[in-house]
């Protein structure tokens, strides 16, 4: 309000979508002179709501903090075939789809970092959750110590893609994605990042490209 009274420009660069939660960011829009949006969808209702010129703009990664690192400088404790790092959303509807879709590879060597919640989820999560929240310098090193890189949105995300899909990218790390429309903006899905649309075929890729990545040696024999 003191802002907007000495009519000081501001610009607001929304991480969520302000309608969904309890709308407190919705509240604070309007404050704002001109609003960023990370996801496409949100930025009609934002206007429609507020009259303030809305776009979209995507994140990015910051390469101080996300970059490849060679696997033996990776601590053993974030080597794994399968790592997801995010927050578990226990008993809330975003969390479903992490439940289910994560349950699809508990056969496989996964490892889970994020909030304790994580150990309650259900039986075959919880063996798979090794500890978090995870820092900016940990979570780059899980992405390296990992063959693939689990990248599941939150729901909200409708039109585009979140901050985890750069930061993956900005590490060197193989991701499989759930697909997203506008994601094709930003990656080719087949060349720098993979994409799947259900269960069967996050594990069906997640099975083949682990597959795949083994030495040809190992696979000649089996």
């Amino acid at each position: 309000d003191v802002l907007a009274e000495a009519k000081i420009p501001t610009v607001g660069w929304l991480m969520d979508d302000p309608f969904h939660g309890d709308g407190a960011l919705a509240q604070i829009c309007a404050a704002f002179s001109h609003i960023y949006a990370v996801d496409g969808s949100w930025t009609d209702i934002i206007h429609l709501s507020t009259g303030k010129p809305t776009q979209m703009l995507a994140c990015g990664a910051d390469f101080t903090s996300t970059h490849p690192v060679l696997l033996p400088d990776v601590p053993k404790k974030f080597h794994t075939d399968i790592a997801f790092v995010g927050t578990s959303y226990h008993r809330q509807a975003p969390g479903l789809m992490r439940k289910v879709l994560l349950e699809s590879v508990a056969d496989q060597d996964l490892a889970i970092w994020g909030d304790e919640s994580w150990r309650d989820v259900s039986t075959r999560i919880a063996p798979k959750y090794r500890g978090g929240p995870l820092g900016s310098a940990e979570t780059n090193l899980a992405y390296n110590g990992a063959k693939i890189a689990a990248n599941i949105h939150h729901p909200q995300f409708r039109a585009g893609t979140s901050l985890r899909t750069f930061a993956i990218a900005a590490a060197g790390a193989f991701q499989l994605i759930d697909w997203r429309p506008r994601l094709d903006e930003f990656y080719e899905p087949g060349v720098e990042i993979a994409t799947y649309r259900s269960p069967e075929e996050f594990r069906e890729m997640a099975l083949r490209y682990l597959r795949d990545a083994l030495p040809a040696s190992i696979t000649d024999s089996a």
